[in-house]
């Protein structure tokens, strides 16, 4: 049973979610090191571009596990929602539980069960920014299914616009918090759903010529920030923000890009339904430390640290794909007896 619906899912999209993963991986790599700035660009440019290269390729991803979301568009049950819940929670407390049993007792504080329950701001932003999104998916398919195409595009004219001044270049508003936030998730999963139900002009291209236009806004954010750090103008660090329209559009045609390759595969949609543990082990505090010190390991390798880092990447996802088992198991037991 499980593996007929495995096989039915497209694996194109599963290996889109897979690949944002390694993305976000890959991000979290990059912010381990100091963010380029002017004289870095006079000193070592070469370096400088890759940097930038890299940083415009990877940043896209978050945007596109939202808006992957939004071209199903999320259908809300207890079940699925509770999944969830326990998939978060099931991390948290493994994690916190070694990390209980490696100080000998002595993070068991308010501090740590705050953590433990994602009470810092900073804590699993994406998680509670998603979930928030999850609840808030009724009211948004009912306005989806009930309003025209029209209004609906109006309305995504309407948010975006505003969101590229205020929520982007001007960074004005602090609810849009640069893309971390609720907020511009709606407008991700909202610009989805509508690119999967209508698909309008801009999805219908070619793949020749959609896989063009993604590698011209890659290389648009890239020289964008390359071209503003080197002349030393602030400018430079908003191609690497959530809300910028080239971060968007990069993530909207990579979904154009793979919605259009359709083929099956049961370990491809296997793999898949881990890809949001990989992001919730790798990223824990407890174990972003040691991923960090990995990064800095991989840098030291010198020339053959451009094999390192995607190596070590790889690694990193396996791993969690493997433990992940257990948790889809334990779900299974507890899932039978609930729902």
């Amino acid at each position: 049973m499980v593996d007929s619906k495995l096989l039915q899912r497209n694996s194109s999209m599963e290996l889109l979610r897979i690949v944002s993963m390694l993305f976000i991986m890959g991000l979290h790599f990059l912010m381990v090191f100091d963010f380029p700035r002017y004289e870095d660009s006079i000193k070592a440019p070469l370096n400088t571009f890759v940097y930038f290269l890299l940083e415009s390729l990877t940043i896209i991803a978050v945007n596109v596990f939202v808006m992957l979301s939004g071209w199903f568009g999320i259908k809300p049950k207890k079940k699925s929602f509770c999944s969830l819940c326990f998939e978060v929670a099931f991390y948290g407390i493994m994690l916190f539980i070694i990390e209980v049993f490696l100080h000998n007792g002595q993070n068991i504080t308010i501090k740590g069960i705050k953590h433990l329950l994602l009470g810092g701001p900073d804590d699993f932003w994406f998680v509670k920014a998603y979930i928030l999104l999850y609840c808030l998916t009724p009211v948004l398919n009912t306005f989806v299914q009930n309003t025209s195409r029209d209004t609906f595009k109006k309305v995504l004219v309407a948010f975006f616009v505003f969101q590229s001044i205020y929520g982007w270049f001007l960074l004005a508003t602090r609810w849009f918090a640069g893309g971390y936030s609720t907020i511009s998730f709606i407008g991700l999963y909202l610009l989805a759903r509508y690119m999967s139900i209508y698909k309008p002009k801009f999805v219908q291209f070619r793949l020749s010529v959609d896989v063009l236009i993604f590698i011209c806004l890659i290389l648009l954010s890239t020289f964008w920030s390359f071209v503003f750090c080197r002349h030393n103008i602030f400018l430079y660090d908003l191609a690497f923000v959530y809300t910028s329209p080239m971060v968007i559009l990069s993530a909207a045609y990579l979904i154009i890009i793979f919605s259009k390759i359709s083929f099956r595969s049961r370990f491809i949609n296997w793999v898949a339904m881990s890809a949001f543990a990989v992001y919730l082990f790798h990223y824990n505090p407890l174990i972003y430390n040691y991923y960090c010190d990995l990064a800095i390991w991989c840098d030291n390798r010198g020339t053959i640290k451009v094999l390192f880092f995607p190596m070590a990447i790889v690694l990193v996802f396996v791993f969690v794909v493997l433990i992940d088992q257990a948790r889809k198991y334990l779900w299974k037991k507890i899932s039978i007896r609930l729902f």
